[in-house]
């Protein structure tokens, strides 16, 4: 038995079909149109291709302003499981954006 199932279901219709109408399978193909039927080719099943356009401001940025704010001062964002850690720019020590974001407050204020 093949394991296509609905592939012997399909024969066997066919079998009974041709059974019934007591003609050959070749003048059962011919009784069909060749161009298909006429649901088929109505105007409204025709095929649309549509393709989606992005331009630059429709793309999302993914960073917000404590991000840009930690880039713009030169710390590197790095993913680890799942999370954004921050390297410090001048020691390369690893925080968390919190913290990152404590230490740039603190070097900003103590800088200016």
């Amino acid at each position: 038995m093949s394991d296509r199932p609905w592939l012997e279901a399909l024969k066997d219709t066919m079998r009974k079909h041709s059974a019934d109408t007591n003609e050959p399978p070749e003048e059962n193909l011919e009784a069909l149109p060749l161009g298909g039927c006429e649901r088929c080719e109505s105007p409204a099943n025709e095929l649309v291709l549509v393709v989606e356009v992005q331009t630059t401001e429709e793309i999302s940025d993914p960073w917000g302003e404590e991000e840009h704010r930690l880039i713009a001062a030169g710390w590197k964002p790095k993913e680890r499981g799942g999370l954004v850690i921050w390297a410090h720019p001048k020691t390369g020590f690893y925080y968390s954006q919190e913290v990152a974001l404590h230490r740039l407050e603190v070097l900003k204020n103590v800088g200016g």
